[in-house]
């Protein structure tokens, strides 16, 4: 109806691409770390300072993320340097983000929370074909839909 199957390859092609493209292969490495660490985060705010573990979890993902900018030979602070009100702005939505994400996960199941924090990709998708002037925006918004309604299938109760 909305693909087009003859030139995508068929409905089984996004599971021939993990096989076959780094791409597709490293999303779903992230999505099983992001999976795995938010249970993490959920046990180390329930058992521990909450305030602590967040500010334990900005550091981690600072210094992880500044020791891959140095293993690919770039300057972690240049982007810092070179856009700093950039850098202050994203920051500061991150960490809103992130503040948001650690409350959900106080109060509620890990399952549920995660699935709530996707719904970001709807926003993105829209934002980027208005913004930087991404084409194509049918297929996405199909993906998009498809995974909204996996997340309501996991959000809203049955029966």
């Amino acid at each position: 109806m909305f693909a087009d199957l003859s030139r995508s390859g068929g409905l089984l092609a996004p599971f021939r691409a993990i096989l076959s493209e780094p791409g597709p292969r490293h999303m779903l490495i992230l999505a099983l770390w992001n999976g795995l660490f938010t249970l993490i985060m959920k046990i180390g705010s329930s058992h521990s300072s909450a305030i602590f573990f967040f500010t334990m979890v900005i550091l981690g993902e600072f210094i992880f993320f500044s020791f891959m900018l140095w293993k690919n030979k770039l300057n972690p602070l240049t982007p810092f340097r070179e856009n700093p009100g950039i850098c202050l702005q994203a920051g500061l939505f991150w960490t809103l983000g992130l503040s948001l994400f650690f409350v959900s996960l106080s109060m509620t199941l890990v399952a549920y929370a995660s699935a709530a924090n996707r719904t970001h990709v709807l926003f993105v998708v829209i934002l980027s074909h208005f913004l930087l002037r991404e084409g194509d925006i049918r297929k996405r918004l199909l993906g998009c839909i498809l995974m909204l309604l996996g997340i309501a299938l996991i959000l809203v109760p049955v029966g």
